[in-house]
């Protein structure tokens, strides 16, 4: 098994999308590199894929989505779970039901190892909710 120690870099990408009619946003998604789970208004997962950062390093982003199908507005924000730490998105939004809340955090891998992830979401007066975890190496 490879070993990466990472250095995280910029990149908080914070977008409010409508959903598409009909459209699961966690199916639509598919194949490797994401966890969802279902909570009781809506599903919150976690994307990772690879991409290259500034510099021309292997950098994975890292997605947290929330597809929120019922229920009373909220006030959000998205984190990544990693060990030791959470990064979280630098502020709030509100979200209501038929929309998606997305953050994407980008990840660079200068050298060896693998780690576990998870996507988080804080919601005012709620807690925090979570996907499972998800590794960045088990879709290499």
């Amino acid at each position: 098994m490879r070993k990466k120690v990472r250095t995280f870099a910029i990149a908080a990408v914070l977008s409010i999308l409508p959903l598409g009619i009909g459209a699961n946003s966690a199916s639509a998604w598919g194949g490797e590199g994401y966890e969802c789970t279902t909570l009781s208004s809506g599903d919150l997962c976690i994307r990772m894929h690879k991409t290259t950062d500034s510099a021309g390093f292997v950098a994975t982003n890292v997605e947290v989505q929330y597809s929120k199908y019922s229920g009373s507005a909220i006030s959000l924000k998205g984190g990544i779970g990693m060990p030791n730490t959470t990064k979280w998105a630098s502020s709030y939004k509100s979200l209501t039901a038929g929309h998606t809340y997305s953050w994407t955090y980008k990840v660079s891998l200068q050298a060896i190892g693998c780690e576990n992830l998870t996507g988080i979401i804080q919601v005012t007066g709620q807690g925090q909710f979570a996907t499972p975890p998800q590794s960045d190496c088990q879709w290499d």
